[in-house]
């Protein structure tokens, strides 16, 4: 900034800064030079930047691997990122771009539980570059194994009326022995928050607990505060 103490640390600091920015929106071959020019007179220093962006990077192939369990083509739908093909048009999801990146490893491992793979992780992902100017995206999938609902209950404050809640029943009761499902656990706790409106529960709050059994079930405790 403009009359701040000049330190050379600080600059490497915002070079380093402007080079990440730079990655994030796939510029990953940019080349950033500075210089400065010291007053004497003044005690000061003027600061120059030059920045060559160079070309984005493009995204030749995307890559599964590990314990994925589940096949390339149709996790390619899941993700945000695309491949580069000269036949389609460019749009900004074919450059390699470390945001996207991030939410493609969420959606997918979002997708894992939506099917059950309640311990699903995506380790890491990397992008390995070729000589042709081209990267390959790389996601580490561990999926391990499929888990199911098995019981599931709600704890109610004392004062509350059971009776109010008593849609949620049916749903346990539907859930049961079905896999696991993390779009299905937000209903529940949408349904709760719902109920609690239309009831005039005001503060509501709900706290899931829960726990492994029998090897690969999922009990659930939804306790209302």
């Amino acid at each position: 900034k403009e009359r701040m103490s000049f330190s050379e640390d600080q600059l490497q600091k915002d070079i380093n800064l402007i080079r990440n920015i730079l990655k994030t929106n796939g510029f990953y071959f940019a080349d950033i030079k500075s210089s400065f020019v010291k007053n004497d007179d003044l005690n000061s220093v003027q600061i120059k930047l030059e920045i060559e962006r160079g070309d984005k990077a493009k995204i030749k192939k995307i890559v599964f691997i590990g314990d994925k369990k589940i096949k390339d083509k149709k996790l390619l739908e899941v993700i945000a990122s695309e491949e580069h093909k000269f036949w389609k048009f460019v749009s900004n999801k074919v450059f390699l771009n470390q945001s996207i990146i991030d939410l493609d490893m969420r959606l997918l491992e979002n997708y894992y539980k939506n099917l059950g793979y309640y311990k699903a992780k995506i380790n890491n992902s990397f992008a390995e570059f070729d000589e042709k100017g081209f990267f390959k995206l790389v996601f580490n999938i561990d999926a391990g194994d499929q888990y199911f609902f098995n019981d599931l209950k709600l704890n109610l404050p004392d004062d509350y009326d059971m009776a109010d809640f008593k849609k949620l029943n049916k749903i346990f009761i539907d859930l049961k022995n079905e896999k696991f499902s993390i779009d299905d656990l937000n209903s529940i706790l949408k349904e709760i928050d719902k109920i609690a409106s239309e009831r005039l529960y005001d503060f509501i709050d709900a706290k899931v607990d829960e726990k492994i059994v029998q090897g690969n079930k999922l009990d659930f405790v939804f306790n209302i505060e």
